[in-house]
């Protein structure tokens, strides 16, 4: 009887510990893809970031983007 119980104890506690590694493995990999959706979002930001500056710039004369450049520089300095 005793035996019974312990038995019946024992395999419930391995159920829940085998429930608990499961879903602790699968909010890791969860949580990992998370991540890399973040930053392949960030990366595609800045990819398109970086194609509108040189969009711009193409499309300013010398003396536009002269006087840019010291805008920024100046506002940089402060």
């Amino acid at each position: 009887m005793i035996i019974a119980k312990l038995q019946s104890w024992a395999l419930t506690a391995l159920a829940v510990l085998a429930v608990l590694v499961g879903a602790y493995a699968m909010g890791g990999r969860a949580a990992r893809r998370s991540v890399e959706i973040d930053r392949v979002r960030r990366d595609e930001k800045s990819r398109e970031a970086a194609k509108n500056v040189a969009r711009k710039v193409d499309q300013m004369d010398d003396d536009s983007l002269a006087d840019e450049f010291d805008r920024l520089r100046d506002k940089r300095r402060r």
